[in-house]
């Protein structure tokens, strides 16, 4: 009977290093992203260990011959102990193994993405920190753009990662809220402040607000980075104008998304 569990633990474990490494075709018929796929694959592990100890513990006690009353309860008392040993070690064992799979993950994750932003340091942030911000993201305000970017602080911790909304054209909108359709979920944003300006018969306007200052933000950045295709709906105080986001700018905002996470950011 150790035998056979101790076949299903391997199994187990394989599936489980195949789920963190491919979670795609581990769990092919589900439609959540990676990442979500992830976690899923090592919650079904951890509940398929724990279930298969239980029950090769039930089976052990109903097939072992009777013995002895005088020997029954040392024996008894020895193999409990030694099944809660073997069920211990094995979730200390895949916890360890899940926590260095994803260690390494997120390392190559970080080698990978660094290439694609800027570290712009404020000489005056007493903190010694500094901005991560995409290369590709406009470089005036007065752009049309969507992107994302967070602050890192001197012991390399990220936070505050930001949703940035910039809208720029010959007619004000005066924009008042945003829906947002990424494939076909619909999220609706409202910004807490809108700043504008004017010039040369042209007028922009836009707003900057981190996760924590708008907790919708953390929705909209999400579904964005998960989605193929993204229509905005800039809905103004009489008008509102439809907009398509670019295969660029939905990576861009993906990539933001991904290199937060990968150095530490709780999204």
């Amino acid at each position: 009977m150790d035998t056979l569990l101790k076949i299903c633990l391997f199994a187990i474990l394989a599936w489980l290093i195949f789920g963190l490494v491919n979670p795609k075709k581990a769990l092919g018929f589900m439609k959540n992203d990676n990442s979500k796929k992830r976690w899923i694959v090592i919650l079904l592990a951890f509940v398929a260990v724990i279930g298969c100890s239980m029950l090769f513990a039930v089976l052990d006690s109903i097939v072992s011959p009777p013995k002895a009353q005088s020997n029954a309860q040392s024996s008894s008392f020895v193999d409990s102990t030694k099944e809660s040993k073997i069920e211990v070690d094995s979730v200390k064992l895949l916890n360890e193994r899940i926590k260095e799979t994803l260690r390494k993950e997120d390392s190559i994750k970080v080698v990978k993405l660094k290439p694609f932003f800027d570290e712009i340091k404020d000489d005056f942030d007493a903190n010694g920190g500094y901005w991560i911000e995409p290369k590709d993201r406009p470089k005036y305000t007065n752009r049309n753009g969507v992107y994302s970017y967070f602050y890192m602080n001197k012991n390399g911790k990220p936070s505050n990662l930001r949703f940035r909304f910039q809208y720029y054209a010959n007619d004000w909108l005066f924009i008042q809220s945003l829906q947002i359709k990424a494939n076909e979920t619909v999220i609706g944003y409202r910004p807490q402040k809108v700043e504008s300006d004017n010039g040369d018969g042209m007028i922009w306007e836009w707003f900057d607000e981190g996760i924590k200052q708008n907790l919708a933000a953390s929705g909209v950045l999400f579904n964005i980075a998960s989605a193929k295709i993204v229509k905005i709906r800039i809905v103004g105080l009489h008008y509102h104008k439809d907009i398509s986001l670019s295969d660029k700018q939905i990576k861009s905002i993906k990539n933001t998304v991904e290199y937060y996470r990968a150095l530490g950011g709780e999204l």
